[in-house]
């Protein structure tokens, strides 16, 4: 009968990396419903305070990240999705993961035949206008 090499503990947190520094600064917040998979051997979600764990893992090498599959469209991947961890008997290794999060801007572009700033019956959409932003992004054209 073979020696039972012992279990640990993988834990993390996930959060809000507004700045894709791969560090949590202050003001980012931590993230609740984000997929993470430990690999062969499950998947769970962060908690309402942006943590995980996964208990009585067997000793050795484990891979652990974001499961990316299931990652709201809402944020970008890190640079490192998954990270490789060795774990001893009894250890509890901890790990961290920051999401970029995703913004939209929507709306209807209209022009304003009467020119009182409000969309009327008698405006029309615009098709083919580009959107300029503060930074000099540019928009896809609309439709």
């Amino acid at each position: 009968m073979g020696r039972h090499s012992g279990t640990g503990t993988i834990a993390g947190t996930v959060f809000s990396d507004w700045n894709a520094n791969g560090r949590r600064d202050p003001g980012e917040g931590l993230l609740e419903n984000i997929p993470i998979r430990l690999v062969n051997l499950g998947s769970s979600t962060t908690s309402a305070a942006g943590d995980f764990a996964f208990i009585n893992i067997p000793t050795g090498m484990q891979q652990v990240g974001i499961d990316l599959s299931a990652l709201p469209v809402d944020f970008d991947p890190p640079p490192i999705a998954q990270v490789q961890l060795q774990l001893g008997r009894g250890d509890t290794q901890r790990v961290s993961f920051g999401l970029v999060p995703l913004g939209a801007i929507a709306g209807r572009i209209v022009v304003d035949v009467n020119q009182n700033g409000i969309e009327d019956a008698g405006d029309r959409a615009l098709d083919g206008a580009v959107i300029m932003l503060n930074g000099g992004a540019r928009s896809e054209q609309t439709r």
